[in-house]
């Protein structure tokens, strides 16, 4: 499932990625996708949805991406179209 939101710390908006519960994973697998997520942030390009942070929270793991700018563009241009 992926939801929009706004991270409260910068005021930004945010993709929320869930795992599904079903995904189970070890503890060295938690890290890998951590240390993966950090590599991953630290790339600069329109192309990759860079991640923010992998996060735990019960046992739903999550992603928070960026939100893409291209996505805002589609969205606006979507929304202004059906006002038409």
């Amino acid at each position: 499932c992926t939801y929009k939101a706004q991270d409260g710390a910068d005021n930004t908006d945010v993709l929320i990625r869930a795992l599904p519960l079903s995904t189970s994973l070890s503890a060295e697998q938690i890290e890998l996708l951590k240390e993966s997520t950090e590599i991953t942030a630290s790339l600069s390009h329109p192309n990759i949805n860079s991640p923010k942070a992998f996060e735990t929270h019960g046992k739903v793991r999550y992603f928070v991406c960026k939100y893409p700018e291209q996505r805002k563009q589609q969205c606006h241009t979507e929304a202004s179209r059906r006002l038409e």
